[in-house]
């Protein structure tokens, strides 16, 4: 475990906002999606990184040689995300120490923190406001604490040392998707912003505010739940289901969508409840100017246009195509049905190690 635990002791300078890559090496990176492995090539240089490669093939294959080699780069490292109910986010505060003092703090306090045995995940932080004075004097800091349960990262590393590749990084979606939206929509970063991210089973909603993220909380609410309606309510079979979830330029038919808007209720409400519960408790906090969507299924046209209906401010997609170069081996189809993870794999390319 030592080198899954030192790659995830990197994630306090990989989450850290405001730090580009200078490097212009190509990034490999892998994700593991709702019975498919993509695998994606970018090179990461500013101010216009390139998708040199987007590539997909059934999970149960793994990440085989011989999706490696379609890509057209034999990666030796690879990067890679954890995400969902494995992953805990907590936000804290502590007196002013060291680097050495807080790690230390954090390891011997950790059941305090965290849901899990200390021995079965691995923790990382980053600090937010470094210098902070406290009441009677003192001067305090807060930070984000990261654990991730150690039998997940080691679910997504097995496949990718199966084919003799190395593990370059190890990040968590949500913050791979706020460093694209600082690096891509950096007039927004500024503000006080949202970022959903839509999983397989349950979403992630991150707010920044004036570039440093404020709060994080997982909501009961994924692909699965529409998935699942859809088959009752339709009589879909999965292979419908899959193509409906992955088709992003043609309107949802009316039954349809009136089977997405009612699941979808759902989620507004938990938004709705998220966005009250981080006001109250915040006394500086303010209201989000924008959400952004990213994820599999975000950009199906339902979501958005029913998320839109429900709030007073901009819900949308991120920007990124025209910020980014298309490789010429990048097949349209595969661009256009995977642009929901474009944010997380870009985000990831785009860290500095």
């Amino acid at each position: 475990m030592k080198p899954i635990i030192k790659k995830l002791a990197n994630l306090s300078s990989l989450i850290s906002f405001g730090k580009k890559s200078s490097k212009s090496a190509t990034v490999a990176s892998c994700d593991f999606i709702a019975g498919r492995v993509l695998f994606a090539a970018i090179k990461a240089v500013q101010p216009q990184p390139e998708i040199v490669s987007l590539i997909e093939g059934p999970s149960d294959q793994g990440m085989s040689d011989e999706l490696l080699a379609k890509s057209g780069i034999q990666a030796e490292f690879v990067r890679t995300s954890v995400k969902g109910q494995g992953v805990v986010y907590r936000f804290l505060h502590f007196p002013k120490m060291n680097i050495e003092e807080l790690s230390s703090a954090l390891l011997f306090e950790a059941e305090k923190y965290i849901p899990f045995n200390p021995q079965d995940v691995v923790m990382d932080h980053v600090v937010i406001d470094d210098h902070l004075a406290d009441a009677g004097g003192g001067v305090g800091m807060n930070l984000l604490l990261v654990a991730v349960k150690k039998d997940e990262v080691e679910a997504i590393m097995k496949p990718i040392l199966s084919v003799n590749r190395k593990i370059e990084l190890i990040d968590v979606n949500i913050l791979a998707a706020l460093n694209a939206l600082e690096v891509f929509h950096a007039e927004d970063f500024q503000k006080s912003v949202g970022v959903l991210e839509l999983g397989g089973e349950v979403s992630t909603l991150a707010i920044s505010q004036a570039k440093k993220l404020r709060f994080v909380r997982e909501l009961s609410f994924g692909e699965k739940d529409l998935s699942q309606k859809l088959k009752r309510g339709m009589g879909y079979s999965d292979d419908e289901v899959k193509k409906l979830f992955r088709t992003f330029d043609v309107p949802c038919d009316p039954a349809v969508a009136a089977i997405l808007q009612e699941v979808l209720e759902n989620l507004v409400n938990d938004l709705k409840m998220s966005f009250e519960y981080y006001l109250d408790q915040n006394a500086s906090a303010q209201a989000i100017s924008k959400l952004f969507l990213c994820g599999d299924i975000a950009p199906m046209p339902a979501i958005p246009e029913f998320l839109q209906k429900s709030f007073d401010f901009p819900v949308a997609g991120f920007d990124l195509l025209r910020c980014v170069k298309i490789g010429k081996a990048v097949e349209p189809q595969v661009l256009n049905s995977n642009q929901g993870m474009l944010p997380i794999i870009l985000g990831r390319a785009l860290r500095p190690v």
